[in-house]
């Protein structure tokens, strides 16, 4: 029997495509899944870099935050460590408490206004009545342990105005009536003919001095024309 394609005759060859590309679609899936798997662990890694980072900023900040509290516990110790004594007032002595004039007295009105300035954003000021009160000896504290309550009137805002009013009125009484009597005590004060000249000028000076004590100073030309007019000087004292 002859041939029907002849001596050309071509051969079918069936070719399965899927077994052809199949191992390149694998390598290619592999590929894949491993480049997805570097990245998240490159992502993890990144994440706990970002950690470890944050963990050492935080101890970092905790660290400073402590500085900082440490030097601002510095801080307020040095500051209480400069905190001013109060000025005191009076004695425990009974012979030197008694020479507590009110010239002394005028003379600690002032320096605790100027203590006051010195402690101002250091002590709050329900705190200086109770420091001013602690430093009052004698008549002084006297006045102002049994006149006030410690609790509702020294330990206050307004207790440096209670603890003035009382002092004031131990060491002033009636100012108005003070200074008029004083004034007049001196103006009209004169030198008796018997009178020796230097007791006329020491008890004047007396005079002048309790003018001084209730802030109440001369100036010295009205003292020298008062010693000049009061004393009666004769001619030959005068030259």
């Amino acid at each position: 029997m002859a041939n029907p394609g002849g001596p050309f005759q071509v051969q079918q060859v069936d070719i399965d495509v899927d077994d052809h590309w199949g191992p390149y679609e694998h390598q290619a899936h592999h590929a894949a899944a491993q480049q997805r798997m570097e990245h998240l662990q490159q992502m993890v890694q990144a994440l706990s870099q970002q950690v470890q980072q944050m963990g050492v900023q935080a101890t970092q900040q905790v660290q400073q935050m402590q500085q900082q509290m440490g030097m601002q516990g510095a801080q307020q110790a040095a500051c209480r460590d400069k905190i001013p004594t109060s000025p005191s007032l009076g004695s425990d002595k009974p012979e030197e408490d008694k020479h507590i004039t009110t010239m002394v007295y005028t003379v600690w009105k002032r320096k605790i206004a100027v203590w006051i300035r010195q402690v101002e954003g250091l002590v709050p000021a329900e705190r200086q009545a109770a420091m001013i009160a602690q430093e009052l000896r004698g008549k002084s504290a006297e006045t102002i342990w049994m006149g006030l309550n410690s609790d509702t009137d020294i330990c206050h805002v307004d207790g440096l105005t209670r603890i003035q009013t009382l002092l004031d009125k131990h060491f002033l009484g009636d100012m108005t009536a003070t200074i008029t009597q004083r004034i007049d005590e001196a103006m009209s004060y004169k030198r008796s003919p018997t009178q020796p000249l230097d007791d006329f000028i020491r008890t004047l000076k007396l005079k002048l001095q309790n003018l001084d004590e209730v802030g109440e100073v001369l100036p010295m030309r009205v003292r020298a024309n008062l010693l000049l007019t009061n004393s009666n000087m004769s001619e030959t004292h005068l030259a």
